[in-house]
């Protein structure tokens, strides 16, 4: 892993099996918002999501890592497509990891930036793809997307995309 984001490992997590999360502080995490099962739309504010725990930071096994957190509810959850494509949760947790990431809203994406993407596909032990930003393909209509070239699988949703200079969540 690069040293920029070496740290980060303790606050990306396997959420249910089938999605990865990240921690941002404040017990907050965020995830893609169709890891909850069922959902087309937004899901309301306060739902409870204690079915869904989140494994934080392993290498080798699901048995190693550094604790597990529970998801307490939704704080706020967008799934649509379309021109408007959002696709994400904002979830409150318990027993939060005690390192979290630093996130810039305020990215706007150059193509060739090299980024990386770190996920648990499938509950697989942690992944580290080494990409870049592509531009390829934007449509000047649809703003605060970022597209890549990263070689991710089924699991890898709501996983955390680096800036690999600087090690911040983009």
């Amino acid at each position: 892993f690069p040293v920029t984001i070496a740290d980060a490992i303790d606050a990306v997590g396997a959420l249910g099996g089938e999605c990865t999360a990240f921690y941002i502080g404040n017990s907050r995490a965020v995830t893609a918002g169709h890891c909850f099962k069922g959902t087309t739309d937004s899901i309301q504010k306060g739902t409870p999501c204690r079915s869904y725990n989140i494994k934080f930071g392993y290498l080798r096994d699901d048995k190693d890592g550094s604790h597990t957190s529970t998801c307490k509810y939704i704080e706020a959850h967008k799934r649509s497509f379309g021109d408007k494509l959002e696709d994400y949760a904002v979830i409150v947790i318990d027993n939060p990891p005690r390192v979290q990431l630093r996130f810039d809203q305020n990215y706007i994406a150059k193509s060739n930036d090299p980024i990386s993407i770190v996920s648990y596909p499938d509950l697989k032990p942690l992944k580290h793809a080494i990409c870049k930003v592509s531009l390829l393909g934007m449509k000047p209509t649809v703003t605060g997307l970022l597209f890549h070239t990263c070689d991710t699988e089924p699991g890898s949703s709501g996983a955390p995309v680096f800036l690999r200079s600087t090690g911040t969540v983009i």
